[in-house]
């Protein structure tokens, strides 16, 4: 073979293989891409119906509860307790309720109550603690967003928050809705992160399918 062909042969060559990674890393990237934003959509939407149905569900027992009341079967005083117990417990000792693992709203979800000046009269650790200045690092007064939201219909808040027993933060988001009988402004919230497994993994075996490919 002539020893000029050699080199252009090899320039060739080059040129192939990298064609056909591009032709491989393109699609797989693509694909990649789309799957895990269509994942993240699909998964941020179902944590809100979730949080969204599971507050409306709690208003309407505390209806309930308070037609008993208004039919003389028990106090105020007793229909507010078992509400709290029932989407939290019975309180300890040491002012704190459990989380109620009953009730699936992710790893570290759970239930809470404010009032309209932003005491909690139920929470797992800062029940009847005045948080309305309660500000995020990213900036947001979410307690008073929280109230805001409750007492015009229902919405969410959105905030980062120090994740439990660690410094690390991550997103959380609430649903809030006032009970006006009772001037409840019921709450659950979550980290995002507690619903996100999915897509991680999507994206872990987007890395890994196309380091092989290369």
């Amino acid at each position: 073979m002539d020893n000029k062909k050699v080199p252009l042969l090899q320039s060739i060559g080059a040129k192939m293989i990298i064609f056909c990674l591009i032709m491989l890393v393109i699609p797989i990237t693509l694909v990649g891409t789309i799957s895990y934003q269509t994942a993240k959509s699909e998964t941020d939407a179902l944590i809100e119906k979730d949080l969204k149905h599971s507050v409306q569900f709690a208003v309407q027992m505390a209806g309930l509860f308070q037609r008993s009341v208004e039919e003389g079967i028990m106090t105020l005083d007793e229909a507010q307790e078992m509400m709290r117990e029932m989407l939290l417990g019975p309180k300890q000792a040491d002012g704190t309720r459990p989380i109620n693992r009953n009730i699936d709203l992710g790893e570290n979800g759970y239930f809470f109550v404010l009032d309209t000046q932003g005491t909690f009269l139920a929470h797992p650790l800062m029940e009847g603690e005045n948080t309305w200045d309660k500000q995020s690092s990213d900036g947001i007064y979410y307690i008073q967003d929280m109230i805001e939201k409750g007492v015009n219909g229902g919405g969410f808040t959105y905030y980062v928050w120090p994740l439990p027993d660690q410094s690390k933060e991550a997103l959380k988001v609430s649903y809030s809705l006032l009970m006006p009988e009772w001037g409840w402004v019921f709450g659950a919230g979550s980290y995002m992160q507690d619903y996100n497994g999915g897509q991680e993994r999507i994206l872990e075996s987007v890395w890994i399918t196309l380091a092989l490919c290369i």
